[in-house]
């Protein structure tokens, strides 16, 4: 966000009250008074994130992007912005452009982002990568609401790395079992003349 000591005194006004009026649920209201604060100061980040969580709360998911999308362009170093970006394009389907938001989210500091990440690679199947998703979010976060689920994720993953581990043995020790039967196998069925060759006094 621009520092307020470049915004003018007016637009900090409607934009204070656009607030108040967002946290009273009086959402035309407030979008009357940003529209203001937005006439004044039309490159104030933090006034187009707000326009970008009202158009939200009335449902409109294009209104929201398109607004934060413009504030990314601005001030790209928002990762809180770009978290909920990826957020927004997971729930909407998009998952590579939810992927793309998210990576660069975490890149720039957004530690939930990694968990976002970490439950992604858990819905594709993808265990390795959660894991080590979840890895960078318990390194990065200093708590949070994503706390909980990631540890709960986290038991999940583990858990299907167990199992992937425990399968592949099976598969090697049966694989193993199969080539040792077929050289037993094969050992046991020698032609007479060989087994005549192996103890020649057992033909007089």
């Amino acid at each position: 966000a621009a520092p307020s000591g470049d915004i003018p005194e007016a637009a900090l006004t409607h934009y204070r009250v656009a607030r108040v009026y967002r946290d009273r649920d009086e959402l035309e209201r407030s979008k009357e008074e940003l529209a203001q604060a937005l006439m004044l100061a039309p490159d104030w980040t933090a006034a187009i994130n707000l326009r970008a969580a009202l158009a939200l709360s009335d449902g409109d998911e294009d209104g929201a992007m398109v607004s934060w999308e413009r504030s990314l362009e601005i001030d790209p170093s928002q990762a809180r912005v770009r978290l909920t970006l990826g957020e927004l394009h997971r729930k909407r389907g998009d998952m590579g452009l939810a992927e793309k938001a998210l990576v660069q989210a975490a890149r720039d500091g957004a530690a939930d982002a990694h968990y976002v990440l970490a439950d992604l690679a858990f819905e594709r199947h993808d265990y390795r990568a959660a894991e080590r998703s979840l890895a960078a979010f318990f390194s990065t976060s200093t708590g949070g609401l994503s706390r909980e689920p990631a540890l709960a994720l986290q038991q999940q993953v583990q858990r299907r790395l167990l199992q992937m581990r425990a399968l592949v043995t099976s598969a090697i020790v049966l694989v193993l079992g199969l080539v040792l039967g077929v050289l037993l196998r094969r050992r046991a069925g020698k032609p007479l003349s060989a087994l005549i060759a192996a103890a020649p006094e057992a033909a007089h």
